[in-house]
């Protein structure tokens, strides 16, 4: 059965009585969604009466006449009423309560826009300078792209991104305000903005660019005429940074008639635009967005910590993690009287010191670090903070458990906000505290767990190997005993040709002093480095014995320094 297509206007979401705020009146949103839209399509079904097109949709008429120079009108009317169908589905009456519009921009598409325009306020400026530069009418859209990349685009005259000419095009069902019934459902499909693919697109420095919808290369002036019309744009240079399928999910009307027919005045313009984003409707670009499917975004959850990718990962905490491993190792252990911790240190080069692995937070917790010295810097200068809060406030020494805990959700708000990245370095943390003491383990997700024996950095696993093996004896380990457990495991992540020296070497220590330390040390945490270590680095047996037993044998004496760099420890795990 024939349908006839007869376009009258339909309802909006909205009542237009009412106006939409301080951006249109009642009498301008009448002017853009009854009048003009109105007209368009009465003068589109003047175009086509008596002919094939009778029985077309309006998009499916934009795609038939536009690459047909007899039918430029034809196109003309249903391209902009298209387009005007949709800038008007953007739109929704300000909101009554606390909160603005933004407040329904999801989460995903909140997250696509600071990837692409660093954040919304970049994204709205560059929108706006997009429209407020076109001399000319047109339209300005924002698109996405099958790699999640979104692109502020212009078309101008009665060009259109909705659909495509020639090959490019795909039949689409879009609803049109002023399209029957019938067209919103013929063939049963379902309702949703169509991705097209492009072509020729010049990007500019304020990342947006003017849509080609056709070549200049081989039209005839007639042709060339028809294009002007249908919005081609100045040539320039071939798209680099968007790919080729589009998505629209905004539009505003670069249209005189928008600003100057609703009570801006002729210059009026560039306040219209300011008022455009007070009654934009982010649920419906949301909505938009998330109807793509997700394969379609396959880079995004690489390149952004919010985004779980279809494994349920989230690769950038994972990326930190990797960051951690890269580190030179660190070791913990603990005992009913000790916690201690090892570190190997590692230089940047011959002529460069070795660098920092442990810090005092406290005079009962220390912490040895793998990974980015500089977030170490940062979490740790935290932690001494809480620290001295505790004991200002209370008089007492912060519960270890807690400052781990507060250094852990303090890591975890950058895995799920934006502009923010995960810390890249983990923490073993070893305190004391009136229940005895403890060993942590901090990671850059966020999490924290207590241990009787850790490892982090570049080759941890071997130590680890090593701490699974024998932890059951640390328990009634004098000091002693428990560091050269420490430094046997400590020795397993160095390359076969490498050795603990007094120079790559660090010891932490929380508990009472000694049989071989000097100075009388009340329990507080300290480190060892130099040659106060050389008693404990003499204790170990051979490298290539295998052994754990006491020896007088020294490895380290005499020994020149470490070359230092990645040599001093194996960097992939």
């Amino acid at each position: 059965m024939c349908i006839m297509y007869l376009y009258q206007l339909r309802q909006l979401p909205y009542d237009i009585e009412q106006g939409l705020g301080d951006f249109l009146t009642p009498e301008g949103l009448k002017l853009i969604a009854i009048d003009y839209q109105q007209g368009l399509l009465t003068r589109l079904n003047e175009q086509i009466k008596g002919t094939d097109l009778a029985t077309k949709s309006v998009t499916d008429t934009v795609i038939a006449t536009a690459s047909d120079p007899k039918a430029v009108l034809a196109f003309n009317y249903a391209s902009q009423a298209l387009n005007n169908s949709f800038f008007l589905e953007c739109l929704q009456p300000p909101p009554t309560g606390p909160f603005t519009v933004e407040h329904n921009i999801s989460t995903f598409l909140r997250s696509a826009i600071h990837n692409n325009f660093h954040d919304l306020n970049h994204f709205k400026s560059t929108f706006s300078a997009a429209a407020l530069g076109m001399i000319n009418s047109g339209w300005v859209w924002l698109v996405v792209d099958e790699g999640m990349n979104l692109e502020v685009v212009a078309t101008f005259g009665s060009g259109t991104l909705l659909v495509r000419s020639r090959g490019h095009m795909q039949s689409g069902t879009l609803p049109v305000i002023g399209e029957s019934i019938h067209s919103r459902y013929d063939g049963g499909n379902s309702t949703r903005a169509p991705r097209i693919r492009r072509e020729n697109v010049s990007p500019t420095p304020s990342r947006f660019t003017y849509e080609h919808i056709y070549d200049n290369v081989g039209l005839t002036p007639t042709d060339q005429a028809v294009a002007a019309t249908q919005g081609l744009a100045p040539s320039g240079n071939p798209f680099e940074d968007i790919g080729d399928v589009l998505t629209p999910l905004l539009c505003i009307s670069v249209q005189e008639h928008a600003w100057v027919g609703t009570g801006y005045g002729v210059w009026g313009k560039e306040e219209y635009l300011k008022r455009f984003w007070s009654v934009v409707n982010w649920r419906t670009v949301s909505e938009t967005i998330s109807r793509i499917p997700r394969y379609e975004f396959r880079n995004t959850y690489d390149s952004d910590n919010t985004v779980f990718s279809p494994q349920g990962r989230l690769h950038q905490v994972e990326y930190a993690l990797e960051a951690v491993k890269q580190g030179s190792a660190a070791v913990g252990l603990r005992s009913k009287t000790h916690a201690i911790l090892l570190a190997l240190k590692r230089s940047t080069g011959e002529l460069a010191s070795y660098q920092q692995k442990m810090f005092r937070i406290d005079d009962h917790i220390g912490i040895a670090i793998a990974g980015l010295t500089s977030d170490a810097r940062v979490l740790s200068n935290f932690m001494r903070q809480q620290a001295m809060a505790s004991r200002m406030t209370f008089n007492r020494p912060v519960p270890v458990n807690r400052l781990v805990g507060s250094i852990a959700d303090k890591a975890q708000v950058n895995t799920q906000e934006y502009g923010r990245r995960p810390y890249g370095v983990g923490f073993l943390v070893i305190g004391n505290d009136h229940t005895g003491p403890h060993l942590y383990e901090f990671s850059p997700s966020g999490t924290s767990y207590e241990y009787f024996a850790a490892s982090i950095g570049a080759r941890s696993q071997s130590a680890k190997t090593y701490l699974e093996k024998h932890f059951e004896e640390f328990a009634d380990c004098n000091l002693e005993d428990l560091i050269r457990h420490g430094l046997y495991s400590l020795r397993e992540t160095l390359q076969q040709d490498k050795e603990l020296t007094i120079q790559n070497t660090s010891i932490g220590i929380i508990g009472p002093a000694g049989v071989d330390e000097k100075g009388g040390f009340d329990g507080s945490f300290r480190i060892l480095e130099g040659q106060v270590i050389d008693v404990y680095l003499k204790s170990m047996a051979p490298k290539d014995t295998g052994a754990t037993t006491t020896t007088s044998t020294s490895t380290t004496q005499a020994a020149a320094p470490a070359t230092g760099g990645d040599e001093d420890v194996q960097m992939g795990e």
